[in-house]
C-alpha cells in the first residue's frame, strides 16, 4: 500500500517538476525482424521521437546488432556503443523476445518492459526483474497487477493515421491488417459477403493460397503511409480475433482513420479499445515519460 501511495506521489510532483534534461540517455530494445524494418512509423515510435526532444534515446536491434540514435533508422550503426552512459532501458516486446540480451554493464541500470503481446507473463518470468511495465489495455492489467508500478502507455501515431481530407471512393467493403497466418481466424471472411482485403507479412503460404481461392484480396505489409489509403478505401475494418491474437493497434488505426471497426463481440479487450478514449502518440509520450520519470528517480537514489 505505502509502495503504491509513493509511485502516485512521485508522478504528481514530476508532472510539476522540471524535465530531467537531453543528457539521460534511455537505451530502447527491440527484436526487428527484416521483414519489419522498413515499417517501423508506428505510434511507439512517434511516441519516442517526442520524447527524443527531452531525452538522448538509442534504440538497439538485438537482430540486425545495430543501433540508431533519436529516431534515425536511415543510418544504423555496427559500432559499439557506451553501455555505462546508460540510464535506464526500455525493452519493447513480448515477455521473451529481445531478453537475452542483458550485458553486464546494465545489470543495475533500472528497466522497463514495453509489453508487445497479448500473452500472460510465463510462470517462470520475475516480473520484479523490471521497475516498470508498461502496458496497451486495462484487460491486460489483470496479468500483472501484482507489479507496484504498472502504467497504461499505447497509442497510434495519428500524424498519419487520419480521416482523408476529401471524400474517397471505397473500394474494399472490409480491411483486415494482420500476419496472414492460420492463428488469425481469416477463412471465414469468405462466407461474407462484398470485396475484403487482408494486408500484412505472409507468414503462411499455404493460408495465402486458400484466401486466394476463395476471393481474397492479399497485399503484403505496407509502409504506414500507404496503409492510411487503403483503411481509407475501405468500408470497415474487420478484426475477427480472439483476446489472444492482437488486433490492438488496428483497432485505433481505423477508428483515427474515420472507419467503423467490427469485432468478434466476446474479444473484450478489443471492445475495450473500440468503446473507450482513441490513444494518440501524444498520449503514448506522456505515459511512457513517466515510467522513465520513475526510472531515473530510482537510479539517481541507488
Amino acid at each position: 500500500m505505502y509502495m503504491h501511495y509513493s509511485i502516485a506521489l512521485f508522478f504528481l510532483f514530476s508532472c510539476f517538476s522540471p524535465l530531467f534534461g537531453s543528457e539521460k540517455n534511455i537505451l530502447i530494445i527491440q527484436s526487428i525482424a527484416p521483414w519489419r524494418r522498413p515499417f517501423r512509423e508506428d505510434g511507439f515510435i512517434a511516441a519516442t521521437r517526442l520524447l527524443s526532444k527531452e531525452y538522448t534515446l538509442i534504440y538497439y536491434d538485438t537482430l540486425s546488432r545495430t543501433h540508431t540514435h533519436n529516431t534515425d533508422f536511415t543510418k544504423p550503426c555496427h559500432c559499439a556503443f557506451d553501455l555505462q552512459s546508460i540510464d535506464a532501458v526500455i525493452y519493447k516486446s513480448n515477455w521473451v523476445g529481445c531478453m537475452k540480451y542483458k550485458p553486464r554493464e546494465l545489470a543495475d541500470v533500472p528497466k522497463a518492459i514495453a509489453i508487445s503481446c497479448p500473452i500472460p507473463p510465463p510462470k517462470r518470468i520475475d516480473l520484479s526483474q523490471y521497475d516498470v511495465l508498461f502496458y496497451e489495455t486495462e484487460w491486460y492489467k489483470q496479468y500483472i497487477k501484482s507489479h507496484p508500478c504498472a502504467i497504461h502507455a499505447f497509442g497510434v501515431n495519428t500524424e498519419m493515421m487520419k480521416p482523408p481530407e476529401e471524400e474517397v471512393e471505397k473500394i474494399y467493403d472490409t480491411i483486415t491488417p494482420c500476419k496472414i497466418s492460420k492463428h488469425k481466424s481469416l477463412f471465414h471472411l469468405a462466407s461474407l459477403p462484398g470485396k475484403h482485403l487482408v494486408i500484412g507479412f505472409p507468414a503462411d503460404q499455404k493460408v495465402m493460397q486458400q484466401l486466394r481461392k476463395e476471393g481474397i484480396v492479399l497485399k503484403r505489409e505496407v509502409h504506414p503511409q500507404e496503409l492510411v489509403k487503403y483503411y481509407h478505401q475501405s468500408g470497415c475494418c474487420l478484426l475477427p480475433y480472439t483476446v489472444r491474437q492482437g488486433g490492438e493497434r488496428a483497432v485505433l488505426e481505423a477508428r483515427a482513420c474515420g472507419i467503423p471497426v467490427v469485432i468478434d463481440p466476446k474479444n473484450e479487450k478489443l471492445r475495450e479499445l473500440l468503446e473507450g478514449p482513441l490513444y494518440d502518440h501524444s498520449y503514448y509520450a506522456r505515459q511512457l515519460k513517466k515510467g522513465i520519470e520513475y526510472m531515473l528517480q530510482k537510479g539517481a537514489t541507488q
